[in-house]
C-alpha cells in the first residue's frame, strides 16, 4: 500500500527483477516524471477530441516515446484518462489509441490526488 502521494510527485518504479539499465532509469527519471506526467495530462484534459501519444510528444516538443509511460502511469495508475475507443493515424500511418480524460479525473485533481493511484489507498 502506497502512502498519502501526490500523483505529480510519484516517482516510476523498476521492478526487483528488473536489470540494472530499469534501475538506472527509474533513478534519472526521477526529478522529470512528475512535471512530465502533469505536462501530459494537461495536454489531454486541454484536447476535446483526445490524443494520441505522439500529438501529446509533439505539442510538449518531446522524443518519440517519451509520452507513453506517463500516459501509462495515467491511465493504468491513476486512472484519470482512459482509451476512447477511438484511433487515429501516427505519421508513419499506423493506428494509436486517442487518449481522453476519465469523467471523474477534475473530482480526483481537486481531491488533491492525495490518495495514491486507484487501488492502492
Amino acid at each position: 500500500m502506497l502512502e498519502q502521494t501526490d500523483l505529480f510527485e510519484l516517482n516510476p518504479p523498476a521492478g526487483a527483477n528488473h536489470p540494472d539499465t530499469s534501475h538506472e532509469a527509474a533513478e534519472s527519471m526521477k526529478p522529470i516524471a512528475q512535471p512530465l506526467r502533469q505536462k501530459v495530462f494537461s495536454v489531454i484534459a486541454g484536447m476535446p477530441n483526445g490524443a494520441i501519444c505522439e500529438e501529446i510528444e509533439q505539442h510538449l516538443d518531446l522524443k518519440s516515446g517519451c509520452a507513453s509511460a506517463r500516459i501509462n502511469e495515467l491511465a493504468t495508475k491513476w486512472g484519470v484518462i482512459k482509451d476512447s475507443g477511438i484511433r487515429r493515424k501516427t505519421t508513419s500511418g499506423r493506428n494509436a489509441i486517442v487518449w481522453i480524460m476519465r469523467e471523474n479525473a477534475w473530482r480526483t485533481l481537486d481531491s488533491g490526488w492525495r490518495e495514491g493511484p486507484k487501488g492502492t489507498s
